[in-house]
This record gives structure tokens, sequence and C-alpha cells, in this order.
């Protein structure tokens, strides 16, 4: 068993492939121009042409780990930790953005996702994402991380490792250049955080021996042509003034937006994706985020308005967007209520966090709103 077995990809990229053949029937027919058609003959019938045909180019997202999640791990190995009447099925979660947005991302990345609920009260117990060659990735976030505190990122050892705390366990890092994220809910409760189940290894196991089996990856195809060579950076998309003044505020500043120990693999699987994320502020705290994921705005137009979600148009966007408001299960009159609102623009998905809390939901959404409208203007 070798849990350090990471995925390389092979050295050779895809490049579509074309053919044309010019046969000899075409070659006769070329040459019978030239002659002179005998009166009332009927006419030499015309060759059919030849034509180029070319394998399209593939396409983000494209899952590039021949594998799938009940392959993957078994039924089985689960239910040893997290109990019986496991289901498999798609990546699932609380929030219907987050159902829809993380295995876009994912699956932009090259990765996979899923989910296994109760079979009887169809509660999600467990979620996995699996997204490959993340190690720049990981390697962005510590750096970035580091830069916040004046400091160097260093090396370290990169392992996939186990643990229960609270209400969950998790088997969660890399198996290589491979970012696993298994989590198993509703277990009973430990504060410690220190148990290990035996079980839970061997899940762990289970998982490195699979990756370890998988054969090299294709490369990920480019980004779309839609999309382009677009910015990699909040501050190189919107400048802090624009940003500044779409807050109507003085000034405005970014910085570092990964959730890092507690995004479930979205940092990862966003940048693998060749999106981006940061934390914004006017006047107050770093209390705003603003996430890019390009090539996924198709995802989003699957996402249908209703409950917490209102449709919005911004002006310049592909569609009409989406917002949710929320308050973290108080009444917004408690202070706590925030807003997201997600764009289509340039084929890509926009989210905005608004800056600030508030009493009422409309402020907090139009600050967002305003955000977002910017983000248009200088995408497009």
């Amino acid at each position: 068993m070798n849990h350090g077995t990471g995925l390389a990809r092979r050295s050779t990229k895809i490049r579509p492939v074309a053919t044309a053949a010019v046969t000899a029937a075409c070659v006769i027919a070329l040459l019978a121009g030239c002659a002179t058609a005998s009166v009332g003959a009927a006419p030499d019938p015309v060759p059919a042409t030849a034509t180029a045909t070319a394998t399209p180019a593939p396409v983000r997202p494209l899952q590039i780990i021949d594998s799938s999640c009940d392959r993957f791990v078994a039924v089985e190995s689960l239910e040893a930790v997290a109990g019986s009447g496991l289901v498999a099925g798609a990546y699932a979660h609380v929030d219907p953005i987050a159902t829809v947005q993380m295995p876009a991302a994912v699956g932009s990345a090259g990765g996979f996702s899923c989910s296994w609920s109760d079979a009887e009260t169809g509660a999600v117990r467990v979620s996995l994402t699996v997204v490959p060659d993340a190690v720049e990735a990981d390697d962005r976030i510590i750096a970035e991380f580091a830069a916040q505190g004046g400091t160097t990122a260093t090396p370290h050892e990169r392992t996939l490792h186990t643990g229960c705390i609270y209400d969950y366990c998790e088997v969660e890092g890399f198996s290589g250049t491979t970012a696993v994220n298994l989590y198993i809910y509703d277990m009973p409760w430990d504060g410690s955080g220190t148990v290990d189940q035996p079980q839970l290894i061997a899940l762990r196991d289970e998982i490195s021996d699979h990756l370890g089996a998988v054969p090299p990856l294709e490369p990920l195809p480019a980004l779309s042509a839609e999309w382009g060579n677009g910015p990699t950076s909040c501050d190189e998309m919107l400048a802090p003034e624009a940003l500044a003044a779409a807050l109507s505020v003085d000034a405005a500043a970014y910085d570092v937006g990964y959730a890092y120990e507690e995004s479930n693999g979205w940092d990862v699987a966003l940048l693998t994706a060749g999106g981006f994320t940061c934390r914004y502020r006017g006047d107050g705290a770093f209390g705003g985020r603003i996430t890019v994921l390009p090539d996924t705005a198709a995802a989003l137009a699957t996402i249908p308005s209703g409950g917490e979600l209102t449709t919005i148009d911004v002006p310049g966007a592909d569609g009409a967007g989406l917002v949710r408001c929320w308050s973290n299960g108080e009444p917004f009159e408690a202070g706590t209520g925030l807003c997201t609102v997600h764009v289509p623009v340039r084929g890509a998905w926009v989210s905005v966090l608004s800056a600030t809390s508030g009493t009422a939901a409309e402020p907090i959404r139009a600050e967002a709103a305003s955000v977002a409208a910017a983000i248009v203007i200088a995408l497009g």
C-alpha cells in the first residue's frame, strides 16, 4: 500500500486531429473539367468533395481521473465509520448555491465530487471532493497567507490524514499530488479531536490505494477563448480605486480570501480550475469576498430562483443572476444578515459577498450588487 503515490500528468499535449485525403476521383474530376462535353450528352456526375474532419478539442469540465465515487471508495467502508443505510448520489449541500458551485469548480479542475445520504431521512452524511494536480494551488494558498503575515512560505510534507472533532470526521489532505477532502457528518460528539478510529484509517488507506492505481493523467484543456487571458487576481481584475467607487467610500483594499482549513476542498478546486478569490473591505473590516470561476456560467444558469434565491439583472452581464440573503438562522433584525450576488459574465461565474452585515436585506444586497456591477464593467 503506497500512500505517497501521486497522479502524474502525461507530458504529451492533447491536440485536435485533422485528416484530409484527395482521392483519385477528385483528380479525374479536375482533369475532366478541361475537356469539351458532347452536345446532348449527360453531364458527368460531380464527385463528392472530400472534407477535412477534426476531433473537437476537449473543453472543461472534463473529468481526467477515470474513476467514480462508488469505485473510489466502497460504501461498506463508509458505513463502517458512519453507520449503515448510506446511498450514493450527486454532491449536495444545505446551501443550494454550493450544491452546484462546488461540483462546477471540482469538475473544471478535472476532478469529481459526490455525497452519500441517509436512505431514510435524505440527510447528507458524507461528502467527497477529489482534485488532481492540486499542489500548485496549495502552494499559492500557503504563499499568500505567508505574505499576509510578513513571512516566507516553508516547504512541508503533504499527507492524507484522518481525525474526528465535534460531530464530524475527515480524511483530508494529499495523496501524492491529488487533493482529497472526505467529510463524515453527524457523528457522535467528540470535542477532543484526537481520536482516530481504526475504520477511518482503513478508509484512508483504501482511498490512497485507489489513487495509487490510477494511470497517468492527460493535461487539462485550456480555458475557453471567451475567458481568454483573463485576470488571475482581484486587484488585477478591479483596481482598489474602482472598488472604492463601487462601495462609495474613499478607499478600499483586498486581502487573502481563502477559507483554507474550512474550505472542504473548495480553495484548491477553485485555483486549479483557473479561478481566484479574495476578501475586500471599504470602511470596515475585510468582511466581503469576491470569487471568480471561469467557464462555469452555464452551471449558474441551472439554479432556479425561489425561497432564499431571487433573480437580479446586472447591466452588461451575460444573463440574469441570483441573490441569496441569509442571517445565520437568526432574524435579520438581529444584525447578522448577509447577501451574496452571483452573476454570469464573460462565461465566468462571479460571486460577491457583501462586506457588511445589517438588519435589513436591501442595503446589503445593494452593496454586493454594486460591486458585482463594477466587476461586470471591468471584465466586459
